[in-house]
């Protein structure tokens, strides 16, 4: 669950599907 908040995080400054992990 925790990917899917990482992902609206990072989105904005990385296009990565996984920016923390």
């Amino acid at each position: 669950m925790i990917i899917l908040v990482s992902t609206a995080v990072p989105s904005a400054e990385r296009p990565s599907p996984q920016g923390l992990f």
